[in-house]
């Protein structure tokens, strides 16, 4: 695909790369998080941000202060969707990604972070399992993309009608040394083996219509996207 480059400000650490995906919908840069937003869908396509110990080892504990994002220039999904709905508001970025600052913990609550999400799912199994095997990698400087798959979705909520997603997925990358890694879990509750979920990206690529690193030299780009290597990640 054509490359395409862009500039970031990352003033919370110096091992900063920039590898922002390429799709549809309203781009929006915060302190840490960018996202690309669906306004069809009332959310994230997906969500990026570099992670590193000053975000995942930060000394800011959980505010729960969930909120429009007001820089959606089409309006977010609101609270009042999600009230009685049923539904999470399942981060996409968690919360215990996002310490290193009030700023950057405040920002993992707006709602433009959020997506309808099964208690079963958010709150425990294979996603919970796969947020807390993520946040110990950013210890290493990792890129993560995470975001929902709009394919056999379950339905909407509230007046925006939000879309509730059929699947969810992470991407990792590790730029030092050029390992990459995707997962892909259906929107249910599950316990699966972390290892039992990962998939290719380009895979993913073709579920989403994301180009997921376009950066990428492409014959690099070909070799990280089309496999699946789990040597090298720490899943204990």
């Amino acid at each position: 695909m054509r490359k395409l480059f862009f500039i970031l400000l990352c003033p919370l650490w110096a091992y900063c790369q920039n590898y922002l995906p390429k799709s549809e919908g309203q781009l929006i840069q915060h302190s840490v998080l960018t996202l690309s937003y669906s306004e069809l869908h009332e959310q994230a396509a997906w969500v990026y941000y570099e992670s590193s110990t000053a975000l995942t080892e930060g000394g800011y504990a959980r505010q729960n202060d969930f909120r429009a994002d007001t820089k959606i220039s089409t309006k977010s999904a609101s609270l009042s969707d999600y009230s009685a709905s049923g539904y999470d508001r399942g981060h996409l970025a968690p919360a215990q990604d996002m310490k290193a600052t009030k700023q950057t913990m405040s920002e993992s609550f707006l709602l433009s972070n959020m997506s309808p999400q099964l208690p079963g799912f958010n709150r425990g199994g294979t996603w919970r399992a796969l947020e807390d095997v993520v946040h110990n990698w950013g210890s290493e400087n990792i890129i993560v993309v995470t975001g929902p798959v709009f394919q056999d979705n379950l339905g909407t909520i509230g007046a925006n009608r939000v879309t509730i997603p059929g699947y969810y997925y992470k991407v990792v990358y590790k730029p030092a040394t050029q390992q990459m890694i995707a997962f892909l879990l259906p929107h249910r509750k599950d316990k699966s083996p972390l290892q039992n979920t990962t998939v290719t990206v380009d895979r993913l690529e073709k579920m989403t219509g994301i180009d997921f690193f376009p950066q990428l030299e492409d014959s690099l780009e070909d070799r990280l996207e089309g496999g699946i290597l789990l040597t090298g990640w720490n899943f204990s």
